[in-house]
């Protein structure tokens, strides 16, 4: 066979290669490098440049050059710059990923929002988007304490937050409400509406409730929404198995701004009027520690 020959199908062997890699951002880089090694992409000898052949393949190719020097150098060092970029990419996706879940720090809270002991934040995003607001009588069935509703007996509701949280410029998750569909507290009721995030890459998803709040003025803006603590009462893989947020215990909306509610919720006539409220916050999820 021809040095051309191999040179092709192990420089396809190689960009296969490095394709696996690039398709396992998950693997830890040592299995990377040690299924680098399984697959073992070798050059024949006759595959690059300053080989012998045989002789009586010299004797038959007489007169001729016995090398095409420059075409089989090229596809030689093709194949090694694609095998050390898989390599190379392989470490820049694994490590920082390792190494990033211990520089999650959550900033100092009010104590009524603080995750109990035992519980370690492995993620943080800073959220961007909307409170979506809707005037309806109050009580009803999302504000029920009538304690919390206004002389005017009418009120502004949350029907929906709708952000991106975002880690490094790159998305994290999306954060909405909607139906839990697989609780996980004894508790709950299959299909609660719940507030929601949505791994961006592999899908897992969590539902929570809120079970504390605060608008300490010594930590919140008067005009933010206020710091949450949220417990995780639902959790799902996602459908080919991500599970990056699946183990989420708690997670803390902390550092808002901006979203409250506005003002024009005062009587019956005002009764569907929907507004949607910019807001910023950061969000830190924690999962049982080690």
């Amino acid at each position: 066979m021809s040095g051309p020959m191999h040179v092709s199908r192990s420089l396809a062997r190689g960009v296969g290669l490095m394709s696996f890699v690039l398709a396992t951002p998950h693997r830890a880089a040592a299995e990377v490098v040690a299924q680098m090694d399984q697959a073992a992409v070798i050059l024949p000898d006759s595959a690059c440049c300053g080989t012998t052949p045989p002789a009586h393949q010299a004797r038959k190719e007489n007169g001729m050059k016995s090398c095409k020097a420059s075409e089989s150098q090229t596809m030689c060092r093709i194949l090694l710059i694609a095998c050390a970029t898989a390599l190379a990419v392989a470490f820049a996706v694994a490590l920082p990923q390792s190494a990033h879940a211990a520089d999650v720090k959550p900033p100092p809270v009010p104590d009524n929002i603080e995750v109990p002991a035992g519980n370690t934040a492995f993620l943080e995003g800073h959220g961007v988007g909307t409170q979506n607001y809707i005037c309806l009588p109050c009580p009803n069935p999302i504000t029920s304490d009538p304690a919390k509703c206004p002389k005017s007996g009418f009120a502004f509701t949350l029907f929906t937050p709708q952000a991106t949280l975002f880690n490094d410029d790159a998305q994290v998750t999306t954060h909405y409400f909607s139906p839990n569909l697989n609780p996980t507290d004894p508790g709950e009721i299959l299909g609660t509406i719940r507030v929601t995030w949505q791994h961006s890459r592999d899908t897992s998803t969590v539902w929570g409730k809120v079970i504390q709040s605060s608008s300490d003025s010594n930590f919140v803006a008067s005009d933010a929404i206020a710091w949450l603590l949220v417990q995780v009462v639902g959790a799902q893989d996602g459908p080919t198995g991500g599970d990056t947020l699946s183990e989420t215990t708690f997670i803390q909306r902390v550092n808002t701004f901006r979203g409250v509610a506005p003002a024009g919720c005062d009587s019956r006539k005002d009764v569907g009027k929907q507004a949607f409220m910019p807001y910023e916050a950061d969000y830190f999820f924690y999962k049982a520690a080690d």
